[in-house]
């Protein structure tokens, strides 16, 4: 089987951790067929200096990450505005780009990510050239761009077009089955793990490697810092944690990491506080085994790879109660569950996870999933469809 992989959620020269766990899917998927990326970014003149954009005319046309050949056609786009017409430019941008791939490469498939808005490309790209499409949801995509009008209509639409829809989640498929979408055309595969990167380490060990003090309380939240994560929720939970010399360990970065910074300071907690920044996925194990407990203040998930990669390093969980979340902190030995935006109740939470004495053995058998066991899943409802 042949798949050309289509979504703009992909690693590349600038920024290796974008669409990382897309790429580990793609990655796991070339183990048993043959696949091609195509990874559209927006153009943008190298000359003009405007935020994250400036980075996109440093990616080159073609590259292979990790012995995946993937192209990075150009498309235009408006930054911050006519979000819901960025499908359309996107489509008319790289159509001649993806009529060559198909040309040369003629796949079995396309497998699309985030339905909106490579998902409504991915969808009208399929129909012209008469290819079966899946695509697959991964959350915010669904939980957050659904909420303007014609974004939903777009999304609605494409949804209803493809041959498959990927859902990381049951919670996920319900919020896509409200849109009116076929259930029987909605499978549900959960993500998986790098189960030899993500396992226990010794807590001192870890420590000793990030530079952190071995006896401190440690708090880690791992993630991007955007709205929707809610990291300014755990900022203000410190205000209301009991437990002495606590440290919070915010791994990441985002639009909102510099109101982060100043809400910290504004609430007097910024020597709690360690702003680590973006780090390599391969570091990530050692953040965590470093801590004692990973915090998942989210207001809308899919099914958190953080989450997955914390147990499986035996690390304990607080969570929101959002999304994918309950079908992984299945037991009251994995974690806490809390109500989202409620720094008082995630304070509590904290103060209580800190005070017990938790099985790490037991919390890092409670995952099992690799990334290996998610593309054959994909390949299952690839076949089970190719050979209707």
């Amino acid at each position: 089987m042949k798949i050309l992989l289509s979504t703009g959620i992909f690693p590349n020269k600038t920024d290796i951790n974008r669409g990382i766990y897309i790429f580990r899917q793609a990655a796991a998927l070339k183990n048993h067929c043959e696949v091609i990326a195509l990874a559209p970014v927006p153009f943008f003149p190298s000359f003009i200096k405007f935020r994250k954009y400036s980075a996109y005319s440093k990616i080159p046309r073609q590259d292979n990450i990790s012995g995946i050949d993937v192209a990075y056609p150009r498309y235009f786009v408006t930054p911050k505005i006519l979000r819901s017409l960025h499908g359309f430019f996107l489509l008319a941008s790289v159509f001649f780009s993806y009529r060559r791939v198909i040309k040369r490469y003629q796949p079995d498939l396309i497998l699309g990510f985030h339905a909106y808005p490579y998902g409504f490309a991915n969808v009208a790209i399929a129909r012209i050239f008469n290819l079966p499409v899946f695509i697959g949801c991964r959350g915010s995509d669904i939980n957050y761009l659904t909420k303007t009008f014609w974004r939903r209509k777009i999304i609605t639409w494409t949804l209803r077009r493809c041959e498959k829809v990927l859902s990381v989640s049951e919670s996920l498929k319900d919020e896509i089955v409200k849109l009116g979408i076929d259930e029987a055309r909605v499978a549900v595969i959960p993500n998986g793990i790098d189960l030899e990167l993500f396992a226990r380490t010794a807590k001192k060990k870890a420590r000793q490697i990030i530079g952190m003090d071995e006896e401190a309380p440690i708090c880690v939240c791992v993630g991007r810092m955007s709205p929707e994560k809610g990291v300014d929720v755990v900022v203000r939970a410190l205000e209301h944690v009991q437990t002495e010399g606590l440290r919070l360990l915010l791994v990441g970065s985002g639009s909102e990491e510099d109101r982060l910074k100043t809400l910290a300071t504004q609430l007097n907690v910024d020597e709690k506080i360690m702003f680590a920044g973006e780090k390599a996925y391969t570091e990530i194990p050692n953040w965590l085994c470093a801590s004692d407990v990973l915090v998942l203040p989210s207001r809308n998930e899919g099914h958190p790879n953080a989450v997955l990669e914390a147990l499986a390093c035996g690390v304990p969980v607080i969570a929101s109660r959002v999304g994918g979340v309950p079908e992984i902190i299945t037991s009251p030995e994995l974690g806490l569950l809390v109500d989202p935006d409620n720094p008082v109740q995630l304070a509590r939470a904290i103060d209580q996870a800190l005070a017990r004495r938790w099985d790490p053995e037991k919390i890092s058998g409670a995952v099992k999933r690799s990334w290996n066991s998610v593309a054959q899943d994909i390949l299952r409802e690839a076949s089970d469809y190719i050979e209707k």
